[in-house]
């Protein structure tokens, strides 16, 4: 118990804390920002530079910068504005619209209604791909055939045996088809080479492949949405999502805006691609596919299998759903006219972090569980205790004698004051009597309680006392 007592000091010592709490109190913030989005300037803008959203996304892989402002990894939401000065470390939350991107793949394989079939030239220098999507009745059909030049690295080593290469097609203004190859490398028997690319002394055949047909379906919906002061979404949660046709949602073309994202998400001019022999790939999108996982770079890797249609599929949608947020997050002038006229009242809540003190769970109930085991024994102890209690405190002589006077003891002791200790005790253990205490009658006749020898005492109860 006395152990107990120093964990019981410290559980007190811990039982509170002071701590960051999270108070939200109710507001209302403005919009003057509307939809639909106008895609037509975005277009425009992705015909002269449209890599800008790319090299964000992949700085977010890289580097971990954070997202732009009103975007997370799946949606970018209509902005809204506090209507008062706020703290910049207090936090909005508000109900807005989401809008986002998913793919929905699936597999080409050589064979069956989606079907690829690619050919490679002898060195590898040149290949063509003739793919058939059927759309299972709910997507457009697609037929698609396309010629495309493979560049083979310098460095590449016959004596290696294996390179990688990732292609990437817009299909019919409707899908991206995406493919991972690994090819074998070797001398050529012949050992002859092109006059054009003289370092092209090697025969590539190809040994595995993972080709995905993809088709991009809008998401719009009705999120709620925590900020900072910056914009930056600290949290989201999709409340609801429309199921509208995408034009709905856009001025312009959607579809023609989808195409242009694909063809600029490639980035790969006159569909020129390279084989490696490093985890590199020289796809811009498939660079942002082996950056987005941890586990995701081994999708490039010639050393290893090419990924299962599934796992692509995933990682795949992730990048795309993302680096489309991302393309729309960071064009807000460009998607989303302004009307200065007319502000939207948007209502919501300004969470503000408070000082706030708090009771440690773990402290409260080590403490509780020390005092019930304090209760429980202190119980214990009293029900269970002895019943042999003194008439009155030994603390003074006068109260001490009375427990001797009249009884055998007494008798037996008669005539040792005068021995040292030692002597006495020799006298008292040659008597070889047993001496308790209890109630016995005296050597006066009378009822005494006090010690006696045995066996004229009597185990004294509790009755005796009252």
């Amino acid at each position: 118990m006395a152990i107990l007592a120093n964990f019981l000091a410290v559980a007190f010592s811990g039982l509170f804390y002071e701590g960051i709490e999270n108070i939200a109190s109710a507001a209302h913030f403005s919009s003057s920002l509307e939809l639909p989005l106008n895609s037509e300037l975005l277009q425009r803008k992705l015909e002269i530079s449209s890599t800008d959203h790319i090299h964000v996304t992949k700085s977010t892989f890289t580097a971990k910068t954070p997202i732009p402002a009103y975007i997370d990894d799946k949606f970018f939401y209509l902005p809204f504005d506090s209507t008062s000065n706020t703290n910049t470390t207090w936090q909005r939350r508000a109900t807005t619209r989401a809008l986002g991107a998913q793919l929905d793949c699936v597999p080409l394989l050589p064979g069956g209604l989606d079907s690829i079939g690619v050919r490679l030239g002898p060195s590898g220098d040149y290949g063509r791909i003739n793919a058939t999507i059927s759309g299972n009745g709910t997507k457009p059909s697609c037929s698609k055939s396309e010629g495309f030049d493979l560049d083979i690295s310098r460095d590449i080593d016959p004596m290696l045996g294996l390179a990688a290469v990732e292609v990437m097609f817009p299909a019919c203004g409707e899908y991206l088809i995406a493919g991972w190859l690994r090819g074998n490398v070797s001398n050529r028997p012949d050992g002859t080479t092109y006059s054009f690319q003289t370092h092209y002394n090697v025969k590539m055949n190809l040994s595995r492949m993972t080709f995905l047909a993809c088709y991009p379906r809008l998401r719009a919906g009705i999120s709620d949405v925590i900020i900072d002061s910056a914009g930056v979404v600290q949290h989201a949660s999709l409340l609801n999502e429309f199921d509208r046709p995408p034009e709905s949602w856009f001025a312009g073309n959607s579809s023609l805006m989808f195409s242009k994202l694909l063809v600029t998400t490639i980035e790969q001019p006159l569909f020129t691609f390279t084989w490696h022999t490093d985890s590199s790939s020289s796809n811009e999108y498939h660079g942002l596919i082996s950056m987005a996982r941890t586990d995701s770079s081994r999708f490039v890797d010639p050393s290893l299998p090419t990924p299962s249609a599934k796992e692509a599929a995933a990682v795949f949608s992730e990048v795309y759903a993302k680096l489309f947020a991302i393309l729309l997050g960071s064009n807000l002038d460009l998607i989303l006219p302004s009307n200065n006229t007319q502000t939207t009242l948007i209502p919501g809540l300004i969470v503000k972090p408070t000082t706030r003190i708090f009771l440690s769970l773990p402290m409260f109930i080590l403490a509780e569980f020390i005092l019930g085991l304090y209760i429980l024994v202190t119980i214990l102890v009293y029900v269970r205790r002895p019943s042999r209690f003194l008439p009155r405190l030994p603390t003074s002589l006068a109260s001490i004698i009375p427990f001797l006077v009249a009884s055998q003891a007494e008798l037996d002791l008669k005539g040792t004051s005068g021995m040292s200790t030692k002597e006495r005790d020799d006298y008292v253990r040659k008597l070889d009597h047993r001496y308790g205490f209890g109630k016995f009658v005296g050597t006066n006749g009378k009822p005494m309680i006090g010690i006696e020898r045995d066996p004229y005492v009597v185990l004294l109860r509790k009755e005796d006392l009252e």
